[in-house]
């Protein structure tokens, strides 16, 4: 689940093929079972509090939002900053703290917000689709873009029209963002080679990783700070914006 603030600027987030812009001030929850994107206009500064913990999940049991646009004021950005404060942090207490203040922003949108029941099935190309993408996850390194058409039931000009359409940039561009996003954890973490980095993340040679990883954050793999947060700047598909699907939990400004 993610909780986003626009701090300036203007930024534009399509749920389920509807667009919502939201300007200064505004605030959106994305459900994790949503399928969306966020592009954000140049010089925007947007906050997202990734929440993806079953503590979060369980909160909000079968509850969605009429419209992911909350109309409450009870995000504010001093908010998010005491969030970001206390994961900054890492102390003991810390995630405590933070699980606690990400409760009562859950808690708030619950009690102002109009929501709706769930359903408890789910449409068969929206369910292939979910699955699709935690496959993505899991098989980086396996998955092609032919499998993932036929896990889906599309012809292959069908399937790449629908993905670009849902995530707002190609297959493959979808791809390497998952697997640059897993290479930077694993970089900061130490312990592994480049070379070991590239092969793990699923690139056929290092050149090629050394090429993407630089084109998606500006640094070489070996050059990469230890505090350095994976936020994609720039899609094929759109002017600008990044990727809010990846799974971590995190405040990112």
């Amino acid at each position: 689940h993610e909780l986003i603030l626009v701090e300036s600027g203007s930024v534009t987030v399509t749920v389920g093929g509807n667009l919502f812009t939201l300007h200064e001030g505004n605030a959106a929850f994305l459900h994790s079972e949503e399928v969306h994107c966020i592009k954000a206009d140049p010089g925007a500064v947007t906050a997202i509090a990734k929440l993806d913990t079953p503590h979060f999940q369980k909160l909000l049991g079968d509850n969605r939002l009429l419209s992911p646009i909350l109309t409450g004021s009870y995000v504010q950005k001093a908010t998010f900053d005491a969030l970001f404060d206390e994961i900054s942090r890492q102390d003991r207490y810390s995630s405590v703290i933070a699980d606690s203040i990400a409760t009562q922003l859950i808690a708030q949108m619950l009690r102002h917000e109009q929501t709706v029941k769930s359903a408890s099935a789910e449409p068969g190309t929206v369910k292939r689709y979910k699955e699709l993408l935690d496959r993505i996850q899991g098989s980086r390194a396996d998955i092609t873009f032919e499998e993932a058409a036929a896990q889906m039931h599309f012809s292959k000009p069908y399937f790449s029209k629908f993905f670009c359409t849902q995530t707002g940039m190609s297959f493959t561009h979808y791809l390497n963002t998952i697997r640059i996003s897993i290479a930077v954890e694993r970089l900061q973490e130490g312990g592994a080679t480049v070379t070991e980095v590239s092969q793990s993340c699923g690139f056929n040679t290092i050149r090629n990783f050394n090429r993407v990883f630089k084109k998606m954050t500006g640094f070489c793999p070996n050059a990469l700070p230890k505090d350095y947060h994976f936020i994609h700047p720039q899609k094929e598909f759109s002017d600008s914006g990044f990727d809010p699907t990846l799974s971590c939990t995190e405040v990112l400004e």
